[in-house]
């Protein structure tokens, strides 16, 4: 027995129908009585037509020898379209509480309503109402009275104490439609607006969002509930890869440099310079669109990015095949070539962060490198070695010591 919370009334509501009794007393004065005036049923047939409830024998015959003739028994219809109100009106405080309950007990009765619950009931106090799902249900019940013979009170016992026959009889009544468990539209775009700001450093604009969730939400509806991992990483990768490319289209459509700066920002343009820098070290060409369509998919995961720096590596081994050890241990060739550019930028002059990778191919194209001796040997040989500033010091020098020579100068 439970107690509710009403200052002034305690409701008690039992799962085993502790007020039955109660109502039992009272059937007799709240069940419409079977006539014949042709009125209707609350199952649509006529008030007081007769209806097989089941059969009936007499056992004892059985022991004389003779087989017992079985009859029919009859139950009257009794129950009209009104009857639900009529008896709720008879009732108690205490007694709409415990019949409120025990109809929300019974698989089905409210198909796709709620039933009222134990606490909802109890916060009613002594003002306990029924709503009109309510007096569906208990209606429902009476219509299976009607077929069975019995009052609605025994049927509300029968279905308590047999919740799998409610099922199979309202299932078929008043089918349950499926709750389909589907994402909010607020929730998707506020996921969204925060991953797109780790990636871009702002949210999608509106109509993505929009679509977005819309998207998700229909191949939901579709699936009749929840996505696997992939399906949700999927629509959400096509959305980002539609704006990581339409970014990149505005900006180099654009003759000006001042919003180049826009793909350099978040989590993508953290990669971009990632596979930029790369490319650089290694040597080997790519354009703008390249690097930028490779960081939208290395972003995804490291090990995507793992997988576009691995590619990376590998053609850096086509290029300088004397270094492919070196670079399959992880070495790029930028470092390898560290004491080849000191010697061009001594030679040169030219600063060595200004020298590029892709200008030593001929240091490393063999099955072994130069080393940093021939390498010097081959520019002095070079028809650039004009141009070095070593060149010019030596020429300098050795113009200087031929005129000494000769006693001109000093």
């Amino acid at each position: 027995m439970v107690a509710g919370v009403s200052s002034k009334t305690k409701v008690n509501v039992s799962k085993t129908a502790a007020t039955a009794a109660q109502i039992d007393a009272n059937a007799g004065k709240d069940v419409p009585q079977g006539n014949n005036t042709g009125g209707t049923s609350i199952g649509g047939s006529k008030i007081g037509r007769q209806v097989v409830t089941g059969v009936e024998s007499n056992p004892e015959l059985r022991s004389l020898g003779v087989e017992p003739i079985l009859k029919p028994v009859f139950s009257t219809v009794q129950y009209t379209s009104d009857s639900p109100f009529a008896v709720v009106s008879t009732m108690s405080n205490q007694e709409k509480a415990d019949a409120l309950f025990r109809l929300g007990l019974v698989p089905d009765l409210y198909s796709n309503k709620d039933p009222q619950t134990l606490d909802s009931i109890k916060r009613q106090g002594d003002s306990v109402t029924f709503r009109s799902e309510d007096y569906t249900a208990l209606a429902n019940v009476m219509k299976y009275a009607d077929e069975t013979g019995a009052s609605w009170h025994d049927s509300l016992n029968k279905f308590n104490k047999d919740p799998g026959l409610a099922s199979i009889y309202f299932g078929r009544i008043t089918p349950k439609a499926t709750k389909l468990n589907l994402s909010s539209p607020d929730a998707l775009i506020s996921d969204l607006n925060a991953k797109f700001t780790d990636l871009f450093e702002v949210p999608a604009d509106k109509k993505t969002a929009t679509a977005y969730a819309n998207e998700i939400i229909k191949a939901e509806t579709k699936a009749k509930g929840p996505l696997g991992k992939q399906q949700y990483d999927d629509i959400f990768n096509k959305y980002v890869q539609s704006t990581a490319m339409g970014k990149f289209t505005t900006v180099n459509a654009t003759p000006d440099t001042l919003d180049n700066a826009q793909l350099g920002l978040g989590q993508l343009g953290k990669t971009v310079r990632i596979l930029r820098s790369a490319y650089d070290d290694n040597g080997i060409p790519a354009s703008d669109k390249q690097v930028y369509t490779q960081a939208i998919t290395g972003m995804r995961s490291q090990s995507a990015l793992d997988n576009a720096l691995n590619d990376i590596s590998v053609h850096a081994s086509m290029f300088f095949p004397a270094f492919k050890g070196l670079i399959d241990k992880g070495k790029s060739v930028k470092s390898l070539l560290s004491p080849y550019m000191k010697i061009y930028s001594d030679m040169f002059g030219t600063p060595q962060d200004q020298l590029k990778v892709a200008d030593f191919y001929g240091v490393a194209k063999g099955t072994q490198p130069l080393t940093p001796d021939d390498y010097e040997t081959s520019l002095w040989n070079s028809p650039d070695i004009k141009k070095a500033k070593a060149y010019q010091t030596r020429a300098y020098s050795d113009l200087s010591t031929m005129l000494q020579a000769f006693g001109i100068g000093g």
